[in-house]
């Protein structure tokens, strides 16, 4: 066309030399003015088959143009009318316009669907033609969900429904809900869509229309029929069934075909693939369309194939694909054919034959992909166009957007300061209460370490009292006893004498050895590791048990309160472990490596019940002074299985 171009605008100069070798300008001219006039009178042609002009007639022409299969013609034909007669009145043009808009929709061009069905709206609107509203804002919303635009499409329905229930239009409030059900399924929001689908059969059993009854029992039972959960698949089957008690009362082949081949479809999936046949069969034998007759077929063989039925699944895919491949374009389910088709050779062993079967259905996806991707391409293309129609419209609801967003940003902003004052308050409330609870165990470790001074203090005067005081006031009468003996040499003949002299050397012995636990000087002569070793040996021999202990590593420096505080606490557990145990091996290991002291004190008794333990005071005590010098406590016991109590710590 650009070659044409350049010789009809420089029919005067020389052609260029890229045309030498192929046709001279005069003669290249001539065939384009024949191919021009030949189109001319191909087009009278056609408007003069489809169109009497002469006849006065307005609606036989509709309807003779209504009766064409081609839409091209269709469409040009529509145009024609709605440019060359003026006298058409505001319904029938109208009329057209739906018309056309469905015309476009065969051939799926959904931009121009929508651009004359709104014209329609906007002339049926004017002209006060309102009971032919709600049937095109219905249409509308077809066209706005084939485009994707399901926002649009679900506003539209709703307008079709308030506008039959306002006019009493010539469609029933019962499509729109229906096609709503079909949108909400299609977007997997199955809730709505079964609200949608009872709304339209209330209005079909108000109306008594069986047709969009059985429409509803149809959708209905499919939309339960892919959710493949035992409820569902029961409802599935009574509302398919339903769907075919009404269609062979009333016919509706199309809806008996489709509830058949769903029946047939909901049993294979449920892994039922003899009983889907008989339902498969009925499905291909209701004459709808070719299209419904191959897609029966490849179920059909696919279900063949799962029952291992290879000759009834060959002719049923050989019936099939010889269908489908005659389709121009190709069906997107030839590609299932092919893979089927695949899986039946294998299962024949028949590799070859099923490989090269494989290679086509490969090439058909991607080709099919490609033609995908281009078709979406088309579309956005025709919205973008019917968008730049609709600018002034779209503005507005920029505007509206904006202020919308503006109000939006005011209340992130909002929100945002109410979010972040909680924030600041919570964080506040919690660093308060951990400021009050580091205050609180302070006091606590305050209190703690001051009843613990106080105690060594008791501790010191009652062991100077016993020590100085009753220890010597016994040393004392011991010496006179002995001076007495002396004296009197007969006295130490006498039993009584020397049984009085016995319990007074083990009083004497006894008030020593309590003054030297209440006050250890093993612990300031030698250090922590000895007290601990000569406790233990002193407790080993005034007891019939096995008293061992154990010193691994090494044990740093922390100071003469820290020790102290750590022999009382293996003071106390050794003591327990002797009195109330009823153990006979009791073993106490003191461990020290890196920054880490770790007490453990372990014996083979009668074990006892720790939350019980912890709540007891002695326990507690331990426990808490612990914690108080920076360590933790870990008592692993149960009645009958012993005890072993560890405190670690560390120190610098």
């Amino acid at each position: 066309m650009d070659t044409a171009n350049r010789y009809l605008c420089c029919s005067c100069n020389q052609p260029p030399d890229q045309a030498k070798d192929h046709l001279k300008p005069l003669t290249y001219y001539c065939l384009l003015q024949m191919k021009t006039v030949i189109s001319l009178l191909f087009l009278l042609l056609l408007i003069q088959q489809p169109l009497a002009w002469s006849q006065p007639d307005i609606a036989l022409q509709v309807a003779r143009i209504d009766s064409m299969s081609d839409n091209d013609k269709a469409i040009l034909s529509y145009q024609l009318m709605l440019r060359e007669r003026s006298d058409l009145d505001a319904k029938t043009r109208i009329k057209i316009l739906n018309h056309m808009g469905q015309r476009y929709f065969g051939k799926g061009d959904n931009g121009a669907l929508i651009r004359y069905l709104d014209q329609a709206c906007k002339l049926a609107i004017k002209a006060g033609l309102n009971r032919e509203v709600s049937a095109l804002y219905n249409n509308l919303g077809i066209g706005y969900q084939s485009a994707g635009l399901y926002d649009s499409s679900l506003w539209y329905y709703q307008r079709s429904v308030a506008a039959a229930t306002k006019y009493g239009t010539t469609i029933s409030a019962a499509k729109p809900w229906l096609n709503m059900g079909l949108l909400y399924n299609r977007l997997k929001r199955y809730a709505p869509a079964i609200g949608a689908y009872n709304k339209a059969h209330m209005i079909a059993v108000a109306q008594k229309d069986t047709a969009m009854l059985a429409a509803c029992y149809l959708n209905l039972g499919a939309l339960y029929a892919g959710r493949y959960t035992p409820d569902s698949l029961g409802k599935a089957k009574l509302l398919l069934e339903e769907a075919l008690q009404l269609t062979r009362r009333q016919g509706y082949d199309d809806i008996k075909h489709k509830a058949n081949y769903s029946l047939g479809l909901m049993m294979e999936n449920n892994g039922r693939p003899s009983e889907a046949v008989p339902y498969y069969e009925a499905a291909r034998n209701i004459p709808i369309s070719e299209y419904d007759d191959c897609i029966p077929l490849l179920s059909l063989g696919h279900a063949y194939l799962k029952m291992g039925q290879l000759r009834k699944a060959q002719r049923a895919l050989d019936s099939g694909l010889a269908k489908a491949r005659r389709m121009v374009p190709a069906p997107d389910y030839l590609c299932d054919f092919y893979l089927y088709y695949a899986q039946l050779l294998r299962a024949q062993k028949k590799p070859e034959q099923a490989a090269a079967f494989y290679e086509q259905y490969i090439d058909l996806s991607d080709s099919l992909r490609g033609a995908q991707t281009q078709a979406r391409i088309d579309r956005l293309q025709r919205e973008y166009e019917s968008e730049k129609r609709d600018n002034e419209l779209v503005k507005k609801e920029l505007v509206i957007s904006r202020q919308q967003a503006a109000l939006q940003r005011k209340n992130m902003i909002v929100c945002a300061i109410i979010i972040l004052g909680a924030t600041a308050i919570a964080l506040m409330a919690w660093y308060g209460r951990g400021r009050r609870r580091k205050q609180r165990l302070q006091q606590e470790k305050a209190v703690w370490v001051a009843t613990f001074e106080g105690e060594e203090r008791e501790r010191q005067r009652i062991s100077r009292e016993l020590h100085d005081g009753i220890g010597g006031a016994l040393s004392n009468a011991r010496r006179w006893f002995a001076t007495i003996g002396s004296e009197h040499p007969h006295l130490l003949r006498e039993s009584d004498y020397g049984q009085a002299l016995d319990l007074l050397d083990g009083t004497l012995a006894d008030v020593r050895q309590t003054a030297h636990r209440l006050m250890p000087q093993w612990l300031l002569k030698h250090g922590l590791v000895k007290a601990v070793e000569l406790y233990c040996l002193q407790a080993r021999r005034a007891t019939s048990k096995n008293i061992s202990f154990e010193y691994l590593g090494y044990v740093g420096e922390m100071g003469h309160r820290l020790h102290l505080m750590l022999y009382r606490c293996i003071q106390e557990l050794l003591e327990n472990a002797v009195r109330h145990s009823g153990a006979s091996i009791i073993l106490v290991q003191l461990s020290g490596h890196d920054d880490l002291l770790q007490v453990t004190v372990e014996d083979n008794g009668n074990g006892f019940d720790a939350s019980a333990a912890e709540a007891g005071i002695g326990m507690a005590h331990i426990t808490r002074g612990i914690e108080h010098i920076g360590g933790k406590v870990d008592i692993r016991t149960a009645p009958g299985k012993g005890t072993s109590i560890t405190f670690e710590l560390k120190y610098a």
